[in-house]
């Protein structure tokens, strides 16, 4: 377990979006998504899965046989808000691209908010997703999580070219 699991609220330390978001495979992609799409507000769900669809990101995914896995480097609560966290990791994305595989290493910043609701069967914590944001790290910062990942001391977590995909992904 990751270092800064430890510290998080028991929502994000079990399966979350993060988890299922983040990490998937060809197989588990579909899955993945519809569960951390069920772990959201209505309105954010509605606004997820409406840039999915105008993206058709699950397609395009799933023609790379894409696959990704996180390791988070550090946690960080909000001292201004209440179930704030920025999270910092390396995203490690595996897709195919004209019968060659391309790893590209994304160092990212997450944004996570979460809104208290009843407790239920289907949600123990009784907590959603109300905000979700992320967004590739450059420079200095970039290298300071880079160092915290595990893995990565030696500099061996990135194993390829980096190939910034560039930009914001705000849902």
């Amino acid at each position: 377990m990751v270092l800064a699991e430890a510290f998080c609220p028991p929502c994000l330390r079990r399966r979350t979006t993060r988890d299922d978001y983040l990490t998937y495979d060809p197989h588990t992609l579909g899955q993945n998504w519809a569960d951390a799409l069920n772990m959201m507000t209505s309105n954010l769900r509605q606004t997820a899965m409406q840039q999915l669809e105008r993206n058709n990101t699950v397609g395009k995914l799933e023609n790379e046989q894409a696959m990704s896995t996180l390791e988070l480097s550090s946690l960080e609560t909000s001292k201004d808000a209440p179930l704030t966290y920025e999270l910092f990791g390396v995203r490690t994305v595996h897709h195919m691209v004209n019968d060659h595989e391309i790893i590209d290493q994304l160092v990212e910043q997450y944004y996570v908010r979460l809104i208290e609701v009843a407790r239920s069967v289907n949600n123990p914590d009784g907590l959603l997703i109300g905000a979700y944001w992320s967004k590739q790290i450059e420079g200095e910062k970039r290298e300071a999580v880079l160092e915290g990942t595990p893995g990565s001391e030696d500099g061996s977590a990135i194993q390829n070219s980096i190939q910034d995909q560039g930009g914001e992904t705000q849902q």
